[in-house]
């Protein structure tokens, strides 16, 4: 039986996965943006390398989103209703709501996280 995204563990903590996978990129990329000189270099609305982490924070946050909306549609939906019982309709209901609020917590994190993108030069030392 195939199971929905949001009853496997990947599925279950993917949002968290993306805003893992988002911390790393937005690391790196002021690393090499920094050494490349990346923060001078001006493009539309601001710095290039503002601009880059920003587009990467605006990525991430659809991915997280759509994530959290498959885990409440899961939720509220209990798509695995078809399998041999309640109880297996009470856990898809559990991992999509699992699935929902961890999103929503990454989601939460990611934005906290690229407050200082807006506020700060990313290479300021």
């Amino acid at each position: 039986m195939a199971f929905p995204n949001y009853q496997r563990l990947v599925g279950v903590i993917s949002g968290m996965i993306v805003w893992a996978m988002w911390f790393v990129v937005v690391y790196a990329l002021t690393g090499i943006g920094c050494n490349a000189g990346w923060n001078e270099r001006t493009a539309p609305g601001g710095g290039l390398l503002s601009l880059l982490l920003l587009l990467s924070t605006v990525v991430a946050l659809v991915l997280i989103g759509w994530c959290a909306w498959r885990g409440y549609a899961g939720w509220r939906q209990g798509e695995d209703a078809r399998g041999s019982g309640r109880e297996v309709h009470q856990r898809g209901r559990f991992m999509g709501l699992v699935m929902f609020v961890l999103s929503l917590l990454a989601g939460i994190g990611t934005v906290m996280g690229a407050i200082p993108i807006v506020m700060l030069d990313p290479c300021a030392a």
